[in-house]
């Protein structure tokens, strides 16, 4: 059986992503912290991991139904945190504000719509965020990033996009395999 490592998720504006990079830029240079590649920032809404071929038509009328009716919004991004936790960093991530409860409406009912088509979907809380780094051994965010640490990041949100994730064949790559806008 033939699958695909899919997730779905809200991508990044370029002028966002160029704005964020900038403001992030000085922090680039850091021991022991691999950074995401800024072209693969985006914010996940769910991450379904293997999906089989002949599922995927589903999972995009799960994508088409949860954002059905809802309008666009902006999503504004300027916290800076960290998973497990900010005192032993493994991930780093800048976290979403406004557009943060938008965000997570879609997500729960996106996991509806899979959970009743009984599709595979995530078990754990939404935390409106994108990954910006990994980091080798853990240690605190501000022995990593500084106190003066800050990110803002203001773009609207105009569609969810279902997106393959290629590994293989040279760095890993998304692929966007569909687009669900949001209402005007």
């Amino acid at each position: 059986m033939v699958t695909r490592r899919l997730f779905v998720a809200v991508d990044l504006t370029q002028a966002a992503r160029r704005k964020l990079e900038r403001q992030l830029g000085c922090r680039r240079e850091l021991s022991g912290v691999r950074w995401v590649d800024p072209s693969r920032w985006h914010m996940t809404l769910e991450f379904l991991g293997s999906v089989p071929d002949v599922d995927i038509e589903r999972v995009e009328t799960c994508c088409q139904a949860a954002v059905e009716g809802r309008e666009r919004f902006d999503v504004t991004l300027n916290a800076v945190g960290a998973f497990p936790n900010s005192r032993r960093a493994r991930t780093l991530w800048v976290g979403a504000s406004e557009g943060a409860r938008q965000l997570a409406t879609i997500a729960s009912a996106l996991r509806r719509e899979l959970a009743s088509n009984r599709l595979r979907h995530e078990d754990r809380d939404f935390k409106p965020h994108l990954t910006i780094a990994r980091v080798r051994r853990p240690m605190s965010v501000k022995k990593l990033l500084g106190s003066d640490c800050t990110v803002d990041v203001s773009m609207p949100v105009v569609a969810v996009t279902l997106f393959e994730s290629c590994i293989g064949d040279g760095p890993l790559r998304y692929v966007e395999l569909a687009e669900f806008d949001l209402r005007k």
